[in-house]
């Protein structure tokens, strides 16, 4: 391995320590989320309907923004970069933000006009009373999509700029607005669980304010301009057709995951929504970091043509990846009820509840070997 390749695995594993300590920092924040909303809802019908009107701007968020936008515009940016500098970058931003910004308005418009239709597609199997209950819930959290996918964008600008730790940071606000709401909720909402959905919403907005700052500072707080047929903006809306398949194929499943367990008792949904929770920690806090730090340093050896580079970088990310994705796994198949049980056994979440939830953490924790691989090859293969 040559010096300037060690420098380069250096640099991403500096990048990939601040999105670490600021991810660990949201994935405890949303770990004490978690434990408020077990105790206060419990495994329930309640927060079947909450986690179900939650999934769907999510899906779309990762459909839209994190899954297929960012992975294919940052490699584009570094190239604008390379070509032009800030000029080019600033430029670039501002038409890829002109596409955006309508897209997004007109997915949160329907969320709000139309939430029945869009929330029953993801729970077909509740009773009239959940899917009532699930609809109001996505008509307040729908607009989230326009926030939290603008700040998906913004952390991906500003990664180019090689400041990692706003967007790693900004979960944090969403998990302390959630927590606010349901605490609040409880005092001023006769149904509480909507107090919860406010807070995702106020949440989304705190995570975008967030990053503007940081923007401004770079010089890439730009006004978004209308111009579709930029070149730049053709090849970004080419490659974005195959990533929107493959992250489509696995938003996919997680709707129908959605749909079968909405037939089951109450309850289930949010049980599998709490060991998703754990897994998303383990997985987060590694395998996400490595991948957020990853991506610009693997666009800018492919910007200079830097095959050795690339490879060197590509194969330290899987490694320090799998360095702590394995002893996860082996460690939620072994310690799974004891982790729930310190974690939501407790308030209104039953004992029947943390059984069930445990048995999902085990089993869900096989995923997170694949996923953090995917992590890092998907990305350096856009």
């Amino acid at each position: 391995m040559s010096g300037a390749s060690r420098d380069e695995d250096t640099k991403v594993a500096e990048r990939a320590g601040v999105v670490g300590i600021f991810t660990l920092g949201s994935r405890l924040a949303g770990l004490i989320r978690d434990w408020v909303l077990a105790h206060l809802f419990g495994a329930s019908g309640v927060m079947d309907a909450f986690w179900i009107a939650h999934t769907i701007p999510n899906t779309l968020r990762r459909l839209v923004a994190e899954g297929s936008l960012v992975v294919t515009f940052v490699p584009l940016l570094v190239s604008e970069q390379a070509r032009g500098g800030r000029p080019a970058m600033r430029r670039f931003t501002a038409a890829v933000l002109g596409l955006l910004l309508p897209t997004l308005l007109v997915l949160a418009g329907a969320g709000v006009l139309l939430p029945g239709p869009i929330s029953r597609a993801f729970s077909l199997g509740f009773d009239p009373e959940r899917a009532a209950l699930t609809s109001d819930l996505t008509r307040i959290m729908m607009p989230y999509i326009f926030f939290v996918s603008l700040m998906a964008f913004a952390g991906g600008v500003l990664n180019t700029c090689g400041s990692f730790a706003p967007a790693a940071a900004a979960p944090i606000l969403l998990n302390v607005a959630i927590v606010a709401g349901a605490w609040v909720g409880h005092a001023f909402f006769e149904a509480p669980v909507y107090a919860v959905a406010w807070g995702v919403l106020g949440g989304g907005a705190a995570q975008l304010a967030l990053q503007l700052p940081f923007l401004a500072k770079k010089g890439m707080l730009v006004a978004p301009i209308w111009t579709p047929r930029d070149p730049a903006v053709r090849v970004l809306a080419r490659r974005m057709l195959p990533a929107l398949f493959g992250v489509g194929v696995y938003q996919i499943a997680l709707i129908v995951t959605r749909v079968i367990a909405s037939y089951f008792p109450a309850g289930q949904v949010s049980c599998f929504s709490f060991a998703s929770r754990i897994q998303e920690v383990a997985l987060g806090v590694f395998a996400v970091s490595i991948g957020v730090a990853a991506l610009p340093t693997l666009s800018e050896h492919v910007a200079r043509g830097d095959e050795r580079a690339f490879r060197s970088t590509l194969a330290s990310s899987l490694r320090g990846t799998n360095f702590i994705t394995i002893p996860s796994l082996v460690g939620l198949v072994a310690l799974g009820d004891p982790i729930v049980a310190a974690l939501f056994r407790h308030g209104a979440f039953s004992a029947e509840s943390a059984a069930l939830t445990g048995d999902l953490v085990r089993i869900m924790a096989i995923y997170l070997l694949p996923a953090g691989i995917l992590r890092i090859v998907v990305p350096a293969f856009y």
